[in-house]
């Protein structure tokens, strides 16, 4: 006589889905923490919306790091096709999956999985919250900014117009975030450049070195000018460390308000 095959963790969570929150909470906190890890349980209570149960077992310290076999994370499933803008901020604010930039196998980040399925409110929390790469280049061979332009979607296009920076050409936008390359560019001053090596100065560059086009005029002194003159603030540029520094200095609001 052969022996019964032991019921797994997973099966009996899913035998028991269909319960009332409170009833399949005492199910849940009777297993073993690795299986949370193990078993994509807490991609289905994302995927159901079961937030009340999320937070119970957050509350309790059940380990929120379950990937599935492409690198998926809980994030780009709260992201997906049921995307939920709760399930987003509940993972986001408690600090249990935080970087929508993060790749899987396939080069997918949960803010493209967002864009993918025309989650807006998604799309616009992120943009607002993080420095959004859109220079990153998915398993098509597409970067986001491509990706974006075929969705159609205005809404969409003018919110990534809005927050993203697009630089002259598409190989300068792929390597302006790429720690590799030698370029950096501060949006607060709009200035291109390469760090010198060994030394805390940098040598502006004024011409881009793949498609040579001139670059924007670095607007360093108007910077400094502006906050004097409109603010009574003697800047430099760790002025925003001081207490009441004007929020639009902290970034490229104040040149793109000013049309320079």
């Amino acid at each position: 006589m052969s022996k019964k095959r032991k019921i797994s963790y997973y099966e009996i969570f899913e035998e028991n889905l269909h319960l009332q929150d409170h009833d399949l909470e005492k199910i849940l906190i009777s297993f073993p923490k690795r299986v949370f890890i193990s078993s994509p349980i807490l991609a289905d209570l994302i995927v159901e919306k079961r937030l009340y149960l999320l937070t119970k077992l957050y509350q309790i310290g059940i380990p929120f790091s379950y990937n599935d076999h492409m690198g998926t994370n809980l994030l780009h499933m709260a992201c997906g096709i049921s995307g939920s803008f709760e399930m987003v901020r509940f993972l986001i604010e408690n600090n249990l999956v935080s970087d929508p930039n993060y790749q899987n196998y396939r080069c997918e980040t949960p803010f493209s999985v967002a864009l993918f399925y025309e989650h807006i409110d998604i799309v616009k929390y992120f943009l607002e919250r993080f420095i959004i790469k859109s220079a990153i280049i998915y398993h098509t061979g597409e970067t986001l900014l491509d990706f974006v332009k075929k969705q159609n979607n205005d809404e969409i296009l003018k919110l990534l117009n809005q927050y993203l920076i697009s630089h002259c050409c598409k190989q300068m936008t792929t390597y302006i975030d790429d720690p590799r390359v030698p370029i950096k560019y501060s949006k607060k001053i709009r200035s291109y450049s390469i760090p010198r090596k060994g030394k805390t100065v940098v040598q502006v560059i004024h011409y881009c070195p793949w498609c040579g086009k001139k670059l924007p005029k670095q607007l360093r002194d108007e910077y400094f000018e502006i906050l004097e003159r409109e603010y009574g603030i003697e800047p430099d540029l760790d002025s925003y460390l001081q207490p009441g520094f004007p929020e639009e200095f902290k970034d490229d609001t104040w040149w793109k308000k000013r049309g320079l």
